[in-house]
């Protein structure tokens, strides 16, 4: 495995003082390949994942463990994350009571990762060609969604694997994030899917998201559930909205039991994508992008009115994708694909 020291030069000033000191990680702008999936943090390092590294051609799983000073390559470890492309690191998740990660990729290989051994838990989902798009723990168990015959599976981290997939109630495509509150789970997805789960029931809540699409021949293209994030009060949902500029995202909070609908500040403010919602401190930290000029933002929203744009589009080429936090300082990372530029990885504080 690759060890490559950090260090951190200073990026362009923001416009906004919301978001402070950003910086882009210099040991991770050249990362394994071109594409850059998922990150996320453990308490103790982040996991980076997308493509591995490139020769001939891709080669397979990208993967590298970052503290904060020190990058890890860990892509040759996966195993059976080799043979091209379609092996990328697509989701993760981390289980802080059993102290490992689980980590899927494009063509629905698993692995569990305890820090310092992989091993293969392909055999057990038996997803076969598809790609994993979300891996979460909720403290007693995992739910891990797939574009695949089986679109949602339960695992109890041990042994037992249960497909859910004919439990989604008016599930009419594939499901792309879940997030768990404490009491109960939603389950997002293509075409303005949406399901609550408790562990026993599931409720369908995708007429809640289609009535504020607002145009009923662009739902099954257009209508994605890209962000489902809670903050101890209410979620916060936004749509991805790919590539017609003329669509705008839905931004729609939702506390169990109300809805209210946020799509006008989007819509005043031109943002083509919502890819990701996450709580920080009283507010929201929220990814958003345009996919006709491959560009993209971090901003700040008070869930109420008032976006506060953080890092410049022109910092971010191809809109940022996903987002994590230490706690303390954020890493923002960039998509990356095809004739544009390598993922790459940015810092920053608010």
């Amino acid at each position: 495995m690759a060890i490559v020291k950090d260090y951190l030069v200073p990026f362009p000033v923001c416009n906004d003082d919301a978001i402070r000191d950003p910086i882009e990680i210099t040991s991770l702008i050249n990362f394994p390949g071109t594409f850059i999936r998922t990150i996320d943090w453990n308490g103790s390092y982040y996991l980076i994942g997308g493509t591995g590294s490139e020769g001939d051609g891709l080669q397979g799983g990208g993967l590298v463990k970052w503290d904060g000073n020190t990058a890890t390559d860990l892509s040759g470890s996966l195993e059976g994350f080799s043979g091209g492309f379609n092996t990328a690191v697509y989701a993760m998740g981390w289980n802080q009571d059993g102290g490992y990660w689980l980590i899927g990729s494009q063509d629905g290989r698993v692995n569990k990762y305890d820090g310092t051994t992989f091993t293969d838990l392909s055999t057990l989902f038996g997803y076969g060609a598809t790609y994993i798009s979300s891996i979460v723990w909720n403290g007693s168990y995992w739910l891990v969604t797939a574009n695949s015959a089986k679109m949602l599976q339960r695992y109890d981290g041990d042994v037992t694997v249960i497909d859910l997939t004919s439990s989604l109630v008016n599930y009419t495509d594939y499901p792309m994030k879940v997030g768990w509150n404490g009491n109960y789970w939603l389950i997002g997805g293509l075409s303005g899917n949406l399901n609550k789960y408790d562990g026993t029931t599931f409720t369908d809540l995708k007429a809640n998201i289609v009535s504020w699409i607002g145009r009923s021949d662009i739902i099954e293209e257009y209508g994605h559930v890209g962000g489902l994030g809670w903050n101890g009060s209410y979620w916060l949902l936004g749509s991805s909205t790919f590539s017609d500029p003329d669509v705008i995202p839905v931004l729609i909070k939702y506390d169990g039991g109300g809805w209210t609908n946020l799509t006008g500040v989007v819509d005043a403010l031109s943002i083509g994508e919502i890819n990701t919602t996450k709580a920080v401190k009283a507010t929201w930290l929220i990814h958003t992008g345009d996919r006709t000029s491959l560009s993209g933002s971090v901003a700040l929203f008070d869930g109420e009115a008032t976006f506060a744009r953080g890092l410049p589009a022109t910092t971010l080429v191809l809109f940022p994708s996903y987002i994590a936090t230490d706690g303390r300082k954020w890493l923002a990372c960039t998509l990356g694909y095809g004739s544009v530029p390598p993922g790459r990885v940015f810092q920053f504080q608010i």
